[in-house]
């Protein structure tokens, strides 16, 4: 069974609730006295003083999927606005600070075309070197930072991010309060909102890099336990009339081993790629675009939102339209990963209680989805099969063989005269176990 079809992907609430409007919002009711926007928490009205903490890969719904672990956070006032596209956090983070779209402030990725090479944009470099001399941040993204403040913006963040170069993009100036451990956080929040700091802008990322290392399994919960007590300290130094606003530059999926590999007629005119896995950017030779856009579509339309650049700046992905600087830096085609919706599941679970099934033997790629059937049978009340999962066949490349890439079946090579010890000899050129066979 596949996944239903969806349509198109939920995109940035541009001009509404959504990352680019939270700084210049608090920013301009606080020092200018303008309202706020409606999605904004009621309390914030009533500040004097305002930290606005960062976590940075905790999404909305992350966060409603573990209500028990982080208590003081789910006790809060709030609502789920959108990030931007990409919602990687180079990108993510500058639209939070600049309140603009990546169209505007030109950080529209993880790893960025910059004159044929692929640009890291979270260490700054180019081929591994430092770019910070080569590439100056503020000709790089020459958004104002921080709209709405009249003063220099005090900044709580790790220690070694001072330096660097995209520090340098997507907060400028600030005054840098550097943390080498959690508890430094909670004493650099305290002493500034004490001396009288009006906005303090605090920046954590142990959410991120533990799902980044970990997924989203007891690691990710334990951690999160342990944000949730952050949180917890930093309200507990908060003086009478300050506010302590939460967000997040984006969330994060559970990807699992549901790797895919660009190769096949999909390459044949590209010769650069950018972005980041479930945003990736091909860049194309002249007059390949609308032919790698097919291939694309054809190989991995099911798992993809493929898309040209021009068809991304039409429906609005990212804010607006690109200066020719800007658009450089992007790709002709994009691949944005889609997520299987919930109802994908839902069917699995109702299909294998309504046919009784009794065990289920199904691929390795499928190992991360099986708890959340496990889950669904027992609030549904269904009975749960017993599972396997069986390695996968793959080429000598390591990609797994599938239909979708025509990859040849044991049917196709019956009827190609093909012999049971043939199909024998060739597994065991794949590498497989005897025993498996």
């Amino acid at each position: 069974m596949s996944a239903p079809e969806v349509a198109s992907p939920v995109l940035p609430a541009f001009g509404g609730a959504c990352l680019t409007g939270v700084v210049p919002g608090l920013l301009h009711h606080l020092y200018g006295g303008e309202p706020l926007p409606a999605w904004m928490p009621a309390p914030v009205a009533e500040a004097v003083q305002i930290v606005l903490l960062v976590l940075d890969g905790l999404g909305w719904q992350q966060l409603q999927d573990r209500a028990a672990v982080a208590p003081i956070l789910r006790s809060g006032i709030g609502c789920s606005i959108t990030s931007v596209a990409p919602s990687t956090t180079a990108c993510a983070l500058t639209s939070l600070a600049t309140g603009r779209p990546p169209a505007e402030h030109g950080v529209v990725g993880y790893r960025v075309a910059y004159d044929n090479e692929i640009m890291n944009i979270l260490q700054w470099s180019i081929g591994g070197v430092d770019a910070r001399t080569r590439v100056p941040a503020p000709l790089f993204q020459p958004c104002p930072l921080f709209p709405g403040s009249p003063e220099k913006v005090s900044v709580v963040t790790r220690y070694d991010f001072a330096t660097t170069g995209f520090s340098a993009a997507h907060l400028g100036d600030a005054a840098l309060h550097g943390w080498h451990t959690r508890a430094g956080l909670v004493t650099g929040v305290r002493g500034l909102v004490g001396g009288g700091t009006r906005f303090v802008y605090a920046y954590y990322d142990g959410i991120d890099k533990v799902a980044h290392a970990r997924g989203l399994g007891e690691y990710y919960d334990d951690e999160l336990r342990d944000v949730d007590r952050l949180v917890g300290d930093v309200l507990g130094v908060l003086p009478p009339g300050a506010v302590l606003v939460v967000t997040a530059d984006h969330g994060q999926v559970q990807v699992g081993s549901s790797v895919e590999v660009l190769e096949g007629d999909v390459m044949d005119g590209v010769y650069l790629i950018s972005g980041e896995g479930r945003f990736r950017w091909l860049h194309t030779r002249p007059g390949a675009t609308a032919a790698v856009a097919e291939a694309a579509r054809d190989a991995f339309g099911d798992v993809a939102w493929v898309r040209t650049k021009d068809e991304v700046v039409e429906a609005g992905w990212l804010g607006g339209v690109p200066s020719t600087t800007v658009s450089a830096r992007l790709g002709d085609v994009v691949l944005a990963r889609r997520n299987q919706p919930a109802s994908y599941h839902l069917c699995v679970v109702h299909d294998d209680a309504l046919q009784n099934i009794s065990h289920v033997v199904r691929g390795q790629d499928l190992f991360e989805v099986t708890h959340l059937h496990v889950l669904l049978q027992r609030l549904l009340n269904l009975p749960s099969p017993i599972y396997a999962h069986h390695p996968l066949l793959t080429d000598e490349t390591g990609r797994r063989l599938s239909k979708r890439d025509h990859a040849a079946s044991l049917r196709g090579m019956r009827e190609d005269g093909v012999s049971a010890e043939e199909v024998l000899e060739r597994l065991r050129q794949l590498h497989l176990r005897q025993e498996a066979l």
